[in-house]
């Protein structure tokens, strides 16, 4: 049986923390503990609690009593997020910094011991939390939002989940092989290493949702079966990928053409007279 209140929020944690994981990804930061873990960009908390709120305004109307329950919870929710867990943040990093000191001065001699520092999150990261729960909230209950988004919620058929299958596995293993060739040839070049790691974490993460989601809707759950996330998927893929091609699209190439330069003149340089410079230097070493 489906349970709005229960499968929203869930489905809308999983998404949220792809998406900070995706984001600091993006930032050169690939640590796995986004994907599990509290604090970062976005909220997580608030985006799950917003959600809720959402579901219950859509399914039980804003007048309803699990809908004050909600949009209440919510609210502490987030100024806890960026109130007292914040806080306690703070306090952690200040706590390391003492017990660094006083290692390096040998007061301490206990084990050392690191307090989790990243707890509670700034204003804007509950802010985009909230408005992700609040978007993810109402694409989940599009179907209560009247006519003119029903279109959204119809349902994709087989070929359409094959089509998405097939793209979400060469989003995955396209930027795999480009991230091997390009690592392979240019490791040297910073900004090349940092556009593929940074692509590759992007584009991968794109494809395994989009995996997901096609499972889901090859399983007939209610909610993924909607067109919607394929379009959701193409536009969060368009926007990634021209956030890559502005961003890179002159200092990358820039940097190849000086480093094939520099290969080529060093190549020129030892080739014709390589032979003679080693024939010398061991004429020098008989000597």
């Amino acid at each position: 049986m489906y349970n709005a209140y229960i499968v929203v929020p869930f489905v809308v944690w999983a998404i949220t923390q792809f998406l900070k994981f995706s984001i600091a990804a993006l930032a050169g930061r690939v640590d796995f503990r986004y994907l599990y873990a509290s604090g970062g960009m976005p909220s997580v908390h608030s985006a799950v609690v917003v959600s809720l709120a959402t579901t219950a305004f859509l399914v039980d109307g804003p007048s309803s009593s699990i809908f004050g329950l909600t949009a209440i919870f919510a609210a502490v929710v987030m100024y806890d997020s960026f109130g007292v867990r914040r806080a306690s943040g703070e306090q952690a990093v200040a706590i390391n910094e003492i017990l660094d000191k006083l290692r390096e001065a040998g007061v301490a001699s206990q084990p050392r011991q690191h307090l989790r520092e990243i707890l509670g999150h700034k204003p804007l990261e509950v802010t985009v939390g909230a408005v992700t729960g609040l978007l993810l909230g109402c694409l989940f209950n599009i179907d209560r939002m009247g006519p003119a988004l029903t279109w959204l919620s119809q349902p994709v058929n087989r070929t359409g989940i094959y089509v998405l299958a097939g793209a979400s596995v060469l989003l995955i293993v396209g930027p795999m092989i480009r991230r091997f060739l390009a690592l392979r040839k240019y490791k040297d070049i910073p900004v090349v290493v940092e556009a593929t790691i940074r692509s590759f974490w992007t584009f991968v993460t794109i494809g395994f949702v989009g995996l997901f989601v096609a499972f889901l809707q090859y399983e007939k759950v209610q909610a993924a079966l909607w067109i919607v996330w394929p379009i959701k998927l193409a536009i969060i893929f368009v926007i990634a990928a021209a956030y890559f091609l502005i961003k890179y699209r002159s200092t990358v190439p820039e940097a190849v053409r000086a480093h094939e330069a520099a290969q080529d003149k060093k190549k020129w340089h030892e080739g014709p007279n390589k032979k003679r410079r080693a024939k010398a230097e061991r004429s020098r070493k008989r000597k």
